[in-house]
């Protein structure tokens, strides 16, 4: 049965390829998170359709062009990490909010940390393979299930045998505390 990741690399093939239901299905997959991350930053619903369809045209146009040949984040958080700068320059624009000089600042809400969206390279998605590999069980699992399969609290507290998704989200934050010390003590050495 294939992967996520195996899916995933599929679905940037037929699109390079120009398979346009391969974008259907990734504008249907997607919308879900990235409007339930959006709307904490907007609530005019029209304003996040067409928020989210410029995104995901612009992704579109990455994998076209050649900008994207890989991925070392899901489909979703690519398309996310675009839309959170799209979402930006909408509110910029339109005024909606006054103090946007850094949008690194505001609490997007997507992780409580962004290494795993910021990942620029290779190498860095090694490193960071390998310190969750570190973190042992069950942080490892729980971070796979969350961040690579998309998998929502419920279903991964049913997965892992935990009690609600009100655990999973602490064990979690606290998996991702953790995951912080490694990835700077990796980086402090020199990677």
């Amino acid at each position: 049965m294939p992967t996520l990741i195996d899916k995933e690399v599929q679905l940037l093939s037929r699109i390079r390829n120009g398979d346009e239901r391969a974008i259907d299905e990734i504008y249907i997959a997607s919308k879900g998170r990235f409007l339930a991350f959006a709307r904490k930053l907007l609530n005019d619903e029209n304003s996040l359709e067409d928020v989210y369809q410029d995104t995901v045209i612009a992704f579109y146009e990455n994998v076209r062009t050649g900008k994207i040949t890989s991925l070392n984040s899901s489909i979703t958080t690519y398309i996310i990490g675009i839309g959170k700068y799209m979402l930006y320059h909408h509110l910029k624009k339109t005024k909606a909010m006054s103090n946007l000089d850094d949008v690194d600042e505001l609490d997007l809400g997507i992780a409580t940390n962004t290494y795993i969206e910021q990942i620029e390279n290779k190498e860095t998605a090694i490193i960071l393979q390998q310190a969750i590999e570190k973190l042992g069980e069950p942080c490892t699992s729980l971070l796979r299930l969350f961040y690579y399969e998309e998998k929502e609290n419920t279903e991964i507290a049913t997965l892992l045998g935990y009690a609600n998704a009100d655990v999973i989200k602490s064990q979690k934050y606290r998996c991702m505390q953790v995951l912080k010390v490694i990835m700077k003590k990796t980086y402090k050495n020199g990677k």
